[in-house]
């Protein structure tokens, strides 16, 4: 968690496009592996840590029942994690 929180971090004070782009997609991978479980369940504790530190998670897209993707808020906008 603390490496995806560095990454929010690190992109919200990256002006490069390039690196936006990297960071970005790392992001989404942590986010893939840290706030949802091995049987496609949010993790709860992990998302409302990560909102603690100030960076909301919010359902991007979803069914009657689940989120299909969700989005983790940044000052650059939304980083979509499925």
């Amino acid at each position: 968690m603390d490496l995806l929180l560095s990454k929010l971090y690190e992109l919200g004070s990256d002006s490069t496009h390039t690196s936006t782009i990297i960071s970005n997609e790392v992001i989404t991978y942590l986010a893939e592996k840290l706030l949802i479980d091995d049987e496609g369940n949010l993790n709860q504790s992990n998302i409302q840590w990560l909102e603690q530190k100030g960076f909301p998670v919010v359902p991007w897209e979803r069914d009657r029942s689940r989120w299909l993707v969700g989005a983790i808020e940044t000052n650059k906008g939304f980083i979509l994690f499925a």
